[in-house]
């Protein structure tokens, strides 16, 4: 019961803190928990880093809500529903932050066409000699094994078709002077699938995708990369 009431009070702050600041008193009013056990909680929470307290006023980063619904998700809130309050938008802006933390060159929404049809790439990263073509994918409760690889299979397939486009790629990510560029497929999830790689395509929950960036490296002999023109 204790755990669920705490859950009870992470999805209210997250879904408060959408789009700003939010206060004890609406926590209160969205969770019909006691005042006395919000005000605990939010103490700990503080301690923890995970919301910011001033003047009465609860705020959280787009990192802390993240945590905050990993949390809630941990207490027995429901994924799905934890999910929906999480902004899509925040979710590729945290991924821009951690590739530009990682000294990665980014571009969002890339867009191309080839002969067949139209794609867009979500975050297009660019670290010599890799270049990042990430896929953010949003939680969906029918995501078992078979929509898991039928999701990578997308992103393999928008990554290859994308081969054949160097100029543009090379214009957007200004690598001209670049000796060699490998372009290597990532799906990026808010929480763990599955399957960590598949197709030699990563599956990166959001908050490890600091780590994989900085081990990129270490990964590479088991990763998907598509070799990209760059000089004459």
């Amino acid at each position: 019961m204790k755990n669920l009431m705490q859950a009870k009070i992470l999805l209210s702050i997250i879904k408060l803190s959408t789009h700003g600041q939010t206060s004890l008193y609406e926590i209160h009013k969205n969770s019909h928990i006691s005042t006395l056990t919000i005000e605990k909680t939010l103490t700990k929470l503080v301690e923890k880093n995970l919301i910011k307290l001033k003047g009465g006023k609860i705020e959280a980063s787009s990192e802390q809500r993240l945590k905050l619904a990993l949390l809630a998700i941990q207490q027995g809130a429901d994924l799905e529903n934890t999910c929906r309050y999480l902004e899509w938008e925040e979710f590729e802006d945290l991924a821009i932050v951690a590739l530009e933390l990682s000294d990665f060159v980014t571009h969002k929404h890339f867009r191309f066409k080839s002969t067949l049809r139209r794609y867009e790439i979500d975050i297009l990263g660019f670290r010599n000699p890799f270049i990042l073509s990430i896929d953010c994918k949003h939680w969906r409760r029918s995501w078992q094994r078979a929509a898991t690889k039928k999701m990578v299979e997308a992103q393999f397939q928008r990554t290859a078709a994308l081969v054949a486009f160097p100029l543009k790629i090379i214009k957007k990510g200004r690598i001209e002077d670049w000796n060699k560029a490998m372009l290597i497929p990532v799906v990026l999830t808010l929480f763990k699938t599955p399957f960590k790689i598949y197709l030699g395509v990563p599956i990166v929950p959001i908050l490890s995708f600091h780590n994989f960036l900085l081990n990129i490296p270490t990964y590479e002999d088991e990763l998907t990369k598509f070799n990209v023109k760059v000089t004459p």
